[in-house]
């Protein structure tokens, strides 16, 4: 938590995160530390406060910190300060912005995630803010782009979470955004494809051009079910579970994250039709861009929401737990505090090990062990319970895979770290 903290508090500053409002709102806008950056800021504006914002929100429900509180307030007053007066509005682009890029949806969504940790943690302000947003926002009459965020947006399919988590989770939730959120969103052929447990309805997802299969998709299974909770209609429910199912046993690595992919299709050399990948294609060397820790944090919170459903069925847990021990903890091993050519600043405090924790890297293992199964032996899921760690000679080169007995030893390059693994299949090779 306190790796977090440190994140948090070093890799953003207020003026940066607050500079799109205030230039949108016609007032002074100082840059803060550095220049805003190239996609993330320049055509999601606002997305960058709303994932401060989701972070620090989070953080500060578990554990106080008065520099990220201050923080924290700071930028919901800048961005209160920045609302039109008279509608309500409050996003960091121009409403004729809406059809840019990913910002109608994405952008929107990601500042309104933002709002409502940031109001979960105790900042009352953020729920008028979010109550005269959504006024204007589910009113065609005062937004005409409406009716075209799911065909018309890049990614649109992640927009429709904003509306369903405000109906749900906030005081200030309507009636209309839940409304809003069947009626923009649904998509009745793409339904149809996740109860049929049809693959190709994520590895070539239908919607045209600029829209592409993403991990992101995860997203709209998550919101699948909080449309169930808000009507019962069952459908939405058997698409939610379709689309667990199907991101289980073919888009998942073994490690818990996703093996989906943006921007790295697949060519079928017969056909030509392009996926971002196929069913049960587990690429992991470098450039593949897999295994996209944003996505790890979705299937997390869709099996949470799956055990809430039904709390006596491990399975949602079991994930729950291997997606954190193997691709999540992984994450918080040391980085460098060098200023990058985004220009975000990773912190280094003293309490990170060099080269990670023993644990952390026992559980990277995990996830470099390919799970392949026409060429190797598949492992299944490791759980924190059935890995025994003990220390072997500290000179080893490169990683091996033993078999002895009924479990594998996983030897991890460059540590001292021996993985002890019961065999969950036979394996004809290692």
């Amino acid at each position: 938590m306190q790796a977090n903290i440190d994140y948090l508090l070093t890799s953003f500053d207020v003026n940066h995160m607050l500079y799109p409002f205030r230039v949108r709102a016609g007032k002074f806008a100082p840059p803060g530390k550095r220049q805003q950056i190239g996609f993330w800021d320049t055509d999601l504006k606002g997305s960058n406060a709303g994932r401060f914002l989701m972070g620090a929100g989070n953080a500060l429900r578990w554990i106080q910190n008065q520099a990220l509180r201050s923080m924290l307030n700071a930028v919901v007053d800048g961005i209160d300060e920045c609302k039109n007066s008279s509608n309500g509005y409050s996003l960091a682009f121009d409403p004729n912005g809406f059809m840019h890029s990913e910002q109608g949806d994405y952008g929107r969504s990601w500042f309104t995630q933002g709002l409502i940790e940031a109001g979960k943690s105790g900042n009352s302000k953020v729920w008028p803010l979010l109550s005269s947003l959504y006024d204007w926002f589910n009113n065609p009459d005062k937004n005409p782009y409406l009716p075209y965020l799911y065909d018309g947006i890049s990614n649109a399919e992640q927009g429709q979470i904003a509306s369903t988590r405000v109906y749900l989770e906030t005081p200030v939730g309507t009636f209309d955004d839940s409304q809003v959120a069947q009626d923009t969103y649904r998509d009745d052929f793409w339904l149809r494809q996740l109860i049929a447990r049809d693959s190709t309805g994520i590895s070539m997802y239908h919607m045209p051009d600029p829209n592409h299969p993403h991990c992101y998709e995860i997203t709209a299974f998550l919101s699948m079910f909080d449309n169930y909770r808000a009507t019962h209609n069952v459908t939405w429910l058997e698409a939610a579970q379709g689309g667990w199912d199907l991101i289980r046993r073919d888009f998942l690595h073994i490690d818990g994250s996703s093996s989906l992919t943006e921007g790295a299709p697949d060519i079928d050399p017969v056909t030509g039709v392009a996926s971002d990948w196929k069913a049960k294609t587990y690429r992991i060397s470098p450039g593949t861009g897999t295994g996209e820790t944003c996505c790890t944090v979705f299937w997390i919170k869709l099996n949470q929401r799956f055990h809430l459903l039904s709390p006596d069925n491990e399975q949602y847990t079991a994930q729950i737990e291997t997606a954190i021990f193997n691709a999540l903890l992984r994450q918080m091993a040391f980085r460098s505090n060098t200023t990058q050519t985004s220009g975000r600043r990773r912190a280094s405090p003293p309490y990170t090990s060099h080269k990670g924790t023993p644990m952390q890297r026992s559980m990277a293992a995990a996830s470099q062990l390919q799970s392949d199964e026409t060429q190797h032996c598949l492992l299944g899921f490791v759980t924190m319970q059935s890995w025994k760690v003990s220390l072997i000679h500290p000179t080893i080169s490169t990683h091996a895979v033993r078999v002895k007995g009924h479990e594998l030893l996983v030897l991890y390059p460059n540590t001292s770290i021996q993985l002890s693994m019961p065999k969950t299949q036979s394996c004809n090779s290692a």
